[in-house]
């Protein structure tokens, strides 16, 4: 087998059919002819917890018919459905979704609807969907990717759990899913997951994003910065961005929210740029006045390389700030953009002479 080659492992994946058929119908191969084990993980992911029994005794099937609607794959445990609407590309379909959580109250045992989709973020109106006797939860391919890439060092190259598992992976990253490890990506995840439990937190800080962008046109040390607002799209959150016009190399500064361990919401701001080529005597100009920068804007999150290969200079709002912030209050957003301000003044200076 060519290194790197995807095999037609999967049952049912015949071109003819839709997209996301033949991804359910691939996931559900995997999580069928696996160590069940790998079921299990699966499972945790939408909040069921399923002991090794219960798994080995799962029963799967595809493409089942309910009342108004068809699911595009169910797993019975002994006394629990766990029903699978999968979307790839396609948007989230609401109406589609309610009318199998009706379809699932007649079936008898408990029942969990799962929405498996791209979104990182449970789609829009998916936490209004609700009927009594059937919960309901959300699982991103994304997620799905990571648990395969943490999963499979458990198993021995060569055996059929590994096997099913890297061509699986190869599959979600010929779609568009990888795994993703740098610095960066990690804090975005963490964000992700603070999200979910903080729903409305989302449109207060596209808000507070808005109100900020335009209280940094004002401010001393981002005055001339042409800033563009953009969505992380697999993470669906705003973030602010800037490049710095007086640099010699790619600089830019940028504004995002940020989740700490605990979920707590934050804001995040930094200068970044690639190591590349004449950035070495800048890079030790910063390095050099960190002491400095912090005497005077108080501490610094980071100010070196990162993982990820770029050199960054990262601090983070203070709490009693950032949480009059995400309530849009004037002042607070004044005082961020004030701080924000001081600190990008600081850093264009030593990176501009």
């Amino acid at each position: 087998m060519t290194e790197g080659a995807v095999i037609n492992l999967f049952i049912d994946t015949s071109f003819e059919r839709a997209e996301e058929d033949r991804l359910t119908n691939a996931w559900m191969a995997v999580l069928y002819h696996a160590d069940r084990s790998l079921l299990a993980r699966f499972l945790a992911l939408a909040g069921v917890t399923a002991d090794a029994g219960e798994c080995t005794n799962a029963r799967f099937e595809l493409q089942v018919t309910l009342a108004n609607s068809r699911l595009d794959a169910c797993i019975t445990l002994p006394d629990f459905v766990v029903a699978i609407e999968t979307k790839h590309t396609a948007e989230f379909d609401k109406d589609q979704f309610e009318r199998h959580a009706v379809g699932l109250q007649s079936t008898g045992p408990r029942s969990l609807l799962v929405a498996l989709t791209g979104d990182a973020m449970p789609p829009p109106g998916f936490d209004d969907v609700s009927v009594e006797g059937v919960s309901t939860a959300h699982v991103s391919w994304h997620d799905v990717t990571a648990m395969l890439h943490e999963y499979e060092d458990q198993f021995p190259a060569g055996s059929a759990t590994r096997l099913l598992i890297d061509q699986m992976t190869r599959y979600l990253a010929a779609l568009g899913y990888r795994k993703r490890e740098t610095t960066t990506m990690q804090e975005l995840r963490e964000l992700t997951l603070a999200l979910r439990k903080h729903r409305q937190t989302i449109r207060a800080a596209e808000g507070t994003l808005s109100a900020l962008a335009a209280q940094l046109r004002l401010a001393p040390g981002t005055k001339g910065l042409k800033w563009r607002a953009a969505t992380f799209r697999p993470m669906d959150f705003q973030y602010l961005d800037a490049r710095v016009p007086e640099a010699t190399f790619e600089a830019r500064l940028r504004i995002y929210p940020n989740a700490g361990e605990s979920g707590d919401l934050r804001v995040r701001y930094y200068l970044t740029f690639w190591p590349k080529a004449g950035t070495e005597g800048v890079q030790q100009r910063l390095q050099n006045a960190q002491q400095e920068l912090v005497q005077k804007h108080g501490t610094l999150d980071a100010c070196g390389k990162e993982h990820d290969g770029y050199f960054r200079v990262t601090q983070n709002l203070p709490p009693d700030v950032i949480e009059r912030m995400y309530g849009v209050d004037a002042k607070a957003v004044q005082e961020a953009a004030r701080r924000i301000g001081g600190l990008f003044g600081s850093l264009r200076k030593l990176i501009g002479r």
